[in-house]
């Protein structure tokens, strides 16, 4: 009599192991997982599809930002590449949110189209500009009253004057210029100078013996800015230039501006030399 043998069960390879899936087994569990798995992709399909669809909708925002109209001096609109726009630094406020003490909104009556990038020079100009005090002295009786001449006086006659308008977009262009670099800042700067000297050169000769605030204004502007970028000589010829107007108009006392301008001519000059 043959004695059977036991086979005894052989140790598992790890390796060896396989998932296998089933299906149709009728469990109700395995019915219930089937539903979630399902529901789990549906829902990452169409996440993955909604994410897409961001993806499309961002892109053709970023095409259609890389070129904003900019109205040049002359008036005639020109497209510059904007990449050097793409920060998260600097956003493009409303600036008539921060004339809101004005009397009255100096945009409505600009003097010539403004475009959206012009705007957010402006806007950079009264944000950070202004409250820099760059033209600020104590011939203000104080940085607040300088403060509310700025907005109240200064920026709307800019707005009345394309030769002014011009002049203050200098320094916002110089400023946003240092703050993210780039060529296109300083190009623009350049051709908004040339257009206000243009504009002033055409004041002297039209006004004769009795030029405007803005003609005034203009002088200060780029006396300023050649002091700013160390063209020392070429800011004295300006300033003196303005003395020479506001000595035709009969000294400070006759400016207008509220006595803001009669500010900036005092910061410029020697005691009782504009008198």
């Amino acid at each position: 009599m043959e004695t059977s043998k036991k086979s005894h069960p052989q140790a598992l390879n790890p390796s060896t192991f396989k998932f296998v899936y089933l299906e149709n087994t009728g469990d109700i569990r395995s019915s219930a997982l089937q539903k979630q798995a399902k529901s789990y992709a549906a829902k990452r399909f169409h996440a993955r599809a909604r994410h897409e669809q961001v993806k499309k909708h961002q892109e053709s925002i970023r095409q259609e930002a890389r070129q904003i109209p900019v109205t040049s001096p002359s008036g005639v609109d020109q497209f510059v590449n904007t990449d050097f726009l793409n920060t998260n630094a600097f956003q493009p406020p409303n600036p008539t949110t921060m004339l809101s003490g004005a009397p009255t909104d100096p945009f409505a009556s600009a003097a010539r189209p403004i475009s959206s990038f012009e705007y957010f020079l402006i806007s950079h100009y009264i944000q950070v500009i202004i409250p820099a005090g760059g033209f600020y002295s104590p011939s203000h009786p104080s940085p607040e009253a300088y403060l509310h001449g700025a907005i109240t006086e200064w920026i709307p006659l800019a707005m009345t004057d394309p030769g002014m308008l011009n002049g203050i977009l200098v320094p916002a262009c110089r400023s946003l210029h240092s703050l993210q670099g780039g060529g296109h800042y300083l190009e623009m700067a350049l051709r908004y100078k040339v257009a206000c000297i243009v504009s002033l050169n055409m004041d002297l000769s039209e006004q004769g013996g009795k030029p405007r605030d803005s003609s005034i204004a203009k002088a200060i502007i780029l006396a300023g800015d050649e002091v700013s970028i160390g063209d020392l000589l070429t800011g004295k010829d300006h300033i003196q230039a303005a003395h020479q107007m506001v000595a035709s108009r009969g000294g400070v006392a006759m400016l207008g501006t509220h006595g803001f301008l009669s500010g900036l001519i005092n910061m410029f000059s020697s005691e009782g030399e504009t008198e």
